[in-house]
């Protein structure tokens, strides 16, 4: 007779393999997408976690297209963080591009011993990276992004029951995007309009003297 119960366990296994999984997601805080140039928006990458307890290890960059604009106060682990800088296991990125670049977050395992901040790492969800991000001149729509390193590809973690060995958790990315519209021509025409007026009156004067 086949062990109808092994089979239904390997599924069941498989299934559970399956379902470990995180999402990174940019969010932004303004009200409608549609800022200005000079415009300081807050980004925040952000990233969620189902069915695995704990997300230790994951690298790459938050990037926006086109790579443009400025970016200041930097942050990692929350906002405002919760823990203060340095930050145990978290290698800070360089600002490149309009984004930061070059991010690590490598925790090590925490069934090993020791005093770990285990606090951001294992709550369901959490804004790892934070940054302002000043609008360029250059009008259009652009897109922000976490892209996944390429020196460090992939994401693992660790569940509760096997705090010593990392497994490997499926990824997926979710991106964003503001539009920058043209500057208001709110000095242009005024200087225009004093123009044609100066002209206007030193014609006058012209032929009045006639």
């Amino acid at each position: 007779m086949p062990n109808y119960t092994c089979s239904f366990v390997a599924v069941l296994a498989c299934g559970l393999a399956q379902a470990q999984s995180v999402q990174f997601t940019v969010t932004h805080d303004d009200p409608n997408g549609v800022v200005n140039p000079g415009q300081v928006v807050r980004i925040r990458h952000h990233m969620s976690r189902h069915s695995i307890w704990m997300v230790a290890e994951w690298a790459g960059d938050g990037v926006v297209s086109p790579a443009r604009g400025e970016v200041g106060q930097v942050g990692y682990m929350g906002d405002p963080p919760l823990y203060s800088l340095p930050m145990p296991f978290v290698y800070p990125g360089q600002v490149a591009g309009g984004g930061v670049v070059g991010v690590g977050f490598f925790h090590p395992p925490p069934g090993t011993g020791g005093s770990f901040p285990l606090g951001p790492w294992t709550t369901p969800e959490v804004d790892f990276l934070v940054y302002d991000w000043t609008a360029p001149t250059e009008p259009g729509l652009y897109e922000f992004a976490w892209r996944e390193s390429q020196t460090y590809p992939g994401v693992r973690g660790y569940q509760f029951s096997d705090p010593v060995n990392s497994i490997p958790v499926m990824a997926t990315y979710v991106p964003m995007t503001l539009t920058v519209i043209p500057a208001p021509a709110t000095v242009a025409l005024p200087l225009a309009v004093l123009a044609a007026s100066r002209t206007g009156t030193r014609r006058r004067a012209s032929t009045d003297a006639r």
